[in-house]
């Protein structure tokens, strides 16, 4: 297994020295086995030990806890939840403020809960800027994501808009010309959450064996029956919460492609150098270009920069590979944060790393119980999964429990087979030309748009192009 160091900066910041826990080696029984120890099983184990603490909670995980996305991503704790506005749209307005603040609340549930366990993660709630920057057709693009916002029932306080000065002053982005200031988002140390989650549900009487692949998962009589190469657990209940580490299981393969990531982490900055550029509150950061940037000041001073899912044929997430420095998606990373900040041209980069996240079909997460084959999982999260998998791990021990609370009656939640509840991805090689047309448009666009001579009937055949395409998808 790859050293601590070479699966993220934020692992190697980690005074745990990550020694896995012992594999699987015997067979045994459990009232509920969960398959996966990132944050989706981690939570969802913890929160079931609150509810019924004498349930008997085994989880088994290929590597080590926190050893997939949950230890990759780029630190932001988001009080949101993908396609959010969209799935409540058919609720009255009063429903839908409800909904609203559950999702934006569970970033007050994680202080909670770490203040409690006595987990350190850095957590800092600075909010998010998300600025129109680099090139003026961000302007209506950002306009209309608040007005969406707003329209949907969300708070003035939870999303307002920026002048291009306010902006400069929380963070001072060249070329820009004004932001939507989020609320309810947080920066924080995912790593340092995941294994402090981990030691946190051990102490609660979870089993834990790490290294140990579920190799078969089958389900007969009501019984799931989980197999790894040395062992198995047969439990009365399964969760699979492997979200985009799911590849080549079958049970979930249809419904989540993993998409790949990219970060970058400078060198510590200077206090000159975050004097200029600005951050002072731990704020988060992207823009509006389809490139899907995410920035964030570490609590050691580095800026962590981040962008672009990528998918590659087949969809086998980077796992064990180390990526090198030429990688096309870091030298992204780097271009787009010397077009951020030109200051730090001279930065040097010190720790490069890539992550993989769950997308479902109709771009939006879930949380699935189906009570007739006893079998749960959630994900397709998006990139949000940090924070919305703290909602859905309370959603699913509930589910499970057969508790009934607002997050169980959320439009994500269902209770039929996996078949009939969520939709079907396209088998290859259709996903990966479709990928591959998409990243072509939008990677043009992008292009384009940063072309001052770019002429005005290129950029309007490129945004309806890429409009289209994603109204397709």
């Amino acid at each position: 297994m790859n050293s601590k160091d070479n699966i993220s900066f934020w692992f190697s910041q980690l005074e745990d020295d990550c020694h896995p826990r012992p594999s699987l080696r015997e067979d045994i029984t459990a009232d509920i086995v969960i398959v996966g120890a990132g944050f989706t099983g981690l939570w969802t184990a913890y929160y079931l030990k609150q509810l019924k603490p004498d349930l008997n909670i085994a989880i088994v995980e290929a590597r080590i806890a926190g050893y997939g996305a949950s230890g990759r991503n780029g630190g932001w704790l988001m009080g949101m939840v993908e396609d959010l506005e969209g799935q409540v749209a058919h609720l009255p307005l009063e429903q839908r403020r409800l909904v609203f603040k559950e999702v934006h609340g569970l970033i007050d549930e994680v202080e909670r809960v770490t203040q409690k366990e006595g987990i350190d993660c850095d957590l800092a709630r600075g909010g998010a800027i998300y600025a129109a920057a680099r090139f003026a057709e961000q302007i209506p693009w950002a306009k209309e994501y608040l007005k969406s916002r707003l329209d949907a029932g969300h708070d003035e306080r939870d999303f307002r808009w920026l002048n291009a000065a306010e902006t400069r002053e929380q963070i001072n982005v060249q070329d820009v010309y004004g932001a939507v200031f989020c609320q309810p988002i947080a920066a924080i140390q995912p790593a340092k959450l995941a294994r402090g989650l981990a030691n946190t549900v051990a102490k609660l009487g979870v089993r834990l064996f790490e290294q140990s692949p579920a190799m078969l998962h089958s389900n007969t009589t009501g019984a799931s029956l989980i197999r790894t190469e040395y062992g198995s657990i047969r439990a009365d209940i399964c969760v699979l919460a492997t979200e985009g580490f799911g590849f080549g299981d079958n049970t979930l393969t249809p419904y989540i492609i993993p998409l790949q990531s990219k970060i970058i982490a400078t060198e510590p900055l200077s206090d000159t150098q975050w004097q200029s550029i600005g951050f002072q509150s731990r704020q988060t950061l992207c823009d509006f270009s389809r490139l899907q940037t995410y920035v964030q000041r570490s609590a050691d001073g580095r800026l962590v920069f981040g962008a672009r899912g990528v998918y590659e044929y087949g969809g086998k997430p980077f796992a064990d590979r180390v990526l090198p420095e030429t990688d096309s998606g870091f030298q992204l990373c780097e271009h787009l944060m010397h077009e951020f900040f030109p200051a730090l041209r001279k930065t040097t980069v010190e720790h490069r790393w890539a992550g993989t996240f769950g997308m479902a079909r109709k771009f939006s997460p879930h949380a699935v119980y189906d009570q007739a084959s006893n079998l749960a999982t959630a994900g397709g999260y998006g990139g949000e999964g940090v924070g919305a998998s703290n909602l859905f791990g309370r959603t699913l021990a509930e589910l499970l429990l057969g508790h009934s609370s607002i997050r169980t009656e959320m439009p994500w939640v269902y209770t039929d087979a996996l078949s009939s509840s969520l939709k079907r991805w396209e088998p290859e090689p259709i996903r990966w030309l479709s990928y591959a047309l998409v990243s072509k448009v939008f990677a043009l666009e992008e292009k384009v748009y940063c072309n001052a001579h770019a002429t005005p009937w290129k950029k309007n055949i490129l945004s309806k192009t890429a409009n289209a395409i994603g109204r397709l998808l």
